[in-house]
């Protein structure tokens, strides 16, 4: 998807410093962090920063974003989760003007007890430009989303990378850089032409 030049600036948080992170949400963003560390929180603050006239479904398995100050297709069925994914894989839109962003929190439970979705989910990722659709995900854990080494399928297809707390995931995979001590602060890091930039962020759900 073409979607000009112009930057869809969202603020993540503040680093150590108190100066804003800020993510571009013409990229693919996945948010790892264990149960109780804040993604729930962060995706809901993403949403409300998401252009206006952007189209937004959220795919939402344990009914916890809501309630939001502006307009989303919230889907909480998983028969209805599938439907949702399989239009908009049918219905690409390269070029198109109004963004369409598509946000899973709590992959984890959608892996579980959805691989039929997670199917098409890795498809609309991979392929976010032909598509016309950009991907903010939340889970636990990556494991069955990566239908390759997950270094390699992260590469591809998440450029920005959030690791709230102590993920179980092998955090220095994730990052793609080594000795980084996340503790209790968040880490983001951004990804261009193969050089990883990495800084610490206060986590939005502790703010």
């Amino acid at each position: 998807m073409t979607m000009g030049h112009h930057t869809i600036a969202v603020t993540l948080g503040l680093d150590p410093d108190s100066t804003p992170v800020i993510w571009d949400a013409r990229r693919n963003l996945v948010i790892v962090g264990n149960a109780g560390q804040g993604k729930t929180s962060l995706v809901r603050q993403v949403i409300e920063q998401l252009p206006q006239h952007a189209d937004v479904i959220v795919l939402d398995p344990l009914e916890r974003v809501g309630p939001l100050s502006r307009p989303v297709e919230a889907v909480h069925d998983h028969d209805a989760m599938t439907a949702a994914l399989r239009a908009l894989a049918a219905s690409p839109c390269p070029g198109r003007e109004s963004e369409r962003f598509l946000v899973v929190d709590d992959g984890s439970t959608l892996r579980d007890r959805n691989p039929e979705a997670v199917e098409v989910l890795r498809d609309l990722v991979m392929l976010a430009g032909a598509f016309g659709v950009r991907t903010v995900l939340s889970t636990q854990r990556l494991d069955g989303f990566a239908p390759t080494a997950p270094e390699l399928w992260l590469d591809e297809a998440f450029p920005d990378r959030i690791v709230l707390g102590r993920a179980r995931y092998d955090t220095h995979a994730l990052v793609g850089v080594t000795n980084v001590a996340v503790g209790r602060r968040c880490g983001i890091a951004r990804f261009d032409l193969g050089q990883p930039h990495f800084v610490l962020m206060d986590s939005p759900a502790r703010r």
